[in-house]
Formats: structure tokens, C-alpha cells, sequence
């Protein structure tokens, strides 16, 4: 940003969302569960692999499909929303 408050494009092209990937659900506590999921016992969280070929994964929370994800902010904000307070690992 500019001193008047104004965006440079280039910064704007450098944001770009960061994919879950096993590497990062794993340094954030989950492990691969016996199936496909990946599984979180601490928060009681499963991230099912989706289906419908949109979604990465679906989150679920004690049998009750929480929200589709696909980027590691989309995890961030519906661990909030739980009230699981704690920064992701990158």
C-alpha cells in the first residue's frame, strides 16, 4: 500500500490462497485416519476428502458436516466459528 492508501496491483496478484495440504493438516494435529479422512482427536474434527469434485474436504464435528474447504483460511474461520481458538501452521 501507498502512502495515499491506494493498493499497487502487484500486491494485489500476490495474494493468493494457500491449499490445504497433508503437510500442513499434519503439523496442525491431524492424522490419517483409517479410511480417507483426516482425523483431529483433540477437537473431536474429521475432514472427510469430498465427493461432489468441487470441495477439497468437508469438515464434520461430532457426525455434523460443518463446511466444505478447500483453502487453509476456509479451515481457519470454521475452527473459529467452533470456538477453537488456534493459529494453523503453515
Amino acid at each position: 500500500m501507498d502512502c495515499n492508501g491506494k493498493w499497487h496491483e502487484k500486491e494485489l496478484d500476490d495474494i493468493k490462497p494457500i491449499p490445504i495440504t497433508p503437510e500442513i493438516l499434519e503439523k496442525n494435529g491431524f492424522e490419517r485416519g483409517e479410511y480417507s479422512d483426516w482425523i483431529n482427536l483433540d477437537d473431536a474434527l474429521v475432514l472427510e476428502d469430498g465427493l461432489d469434485g468441487k470441495n477439497a474436504y468437508w469438515l464434520l464435528r461430532g457426525g455434523a458436516l460443518v463446511c466444505p474447504l478447500n483453502f487453509v483460511h476456509e479451515l481457519q474461520h470454521c475452527l473459529t466459528l467452533l470456538g477453537i481458538n488456534k493459529k494453523l501452521e503453515l
